[in-house]
């Protein structure tokens, strides 16, 4: 993280703008279905494989996924990962979004169990109208119990 939000300092210009957006540790952030399947990979490795055959109609491939959990971050959690960064020496963040609340989290926990069932594609088109209200649903701020968060940082100008 601090080696990217480096690189990032340095090839944004001055009074340039870099947005951040990510999972934010909200009300409903232990219900990532990323963060599922992390534990049944890592925890039940013969599970995993059934379901992911029953779900895809092949074995996974060796190297699928996370090598670790999904991370959630909190606001305060973004600014220690810029203040320990390039961006240390100059920025401001100057707008801060925290939206989605449920309608994500329950449309893509369903798309997981259904797509096992019936396959990616009919659950896709099944959950349509789902992902519909999600993309609405990520545009009302819930503040604090937000399922994801965006931070807008502006490099100051006069740092390079």
């Amino acid at each position: 993280e601090r080696a990217t939000l480096d690189e990032l300092f340095r090839v944004l210009k001055p009074g340039g703008c870099l947005i951040i957006t990510t999972p934010h540790k909200g009300l409903l952030s232990f219900m990532d279905t990323d963060n599922y399947t992390w534990n049944l990979r890592t925890r039940f490795p013969r599970l995993y494989r059934r379901l992911f055959r029953m779900k895809h109609g092949r074995d996974p491939a060796p190297k699928v996924g996370y090598e670790q959990p999904h991370r959630h971050y909190s606001l305060e959690e973004l600014v220690g990962l810029l203040e320990h960064s390039a961006f240390k020496q100059g920025y401001e963040i100057d707008r801060v979004h925290r939206g989605g609340l449920c309608w994500y989290v329950f449309s893509t926990n369903l798309f997981e169990a259904l797509s096992v069932v019936t396959g990616t594609r009919f659950a896709s088109w099944l959950l349509r109208p789902l992902g519909k209200l999600s993309d609405w649903d990520y545009f009302i701020g819930y503040g604090k119990l937000s399922y994801n968060i965006g931070i807008r940082v502006i490099k100051r100008a006069g740092t390079r």
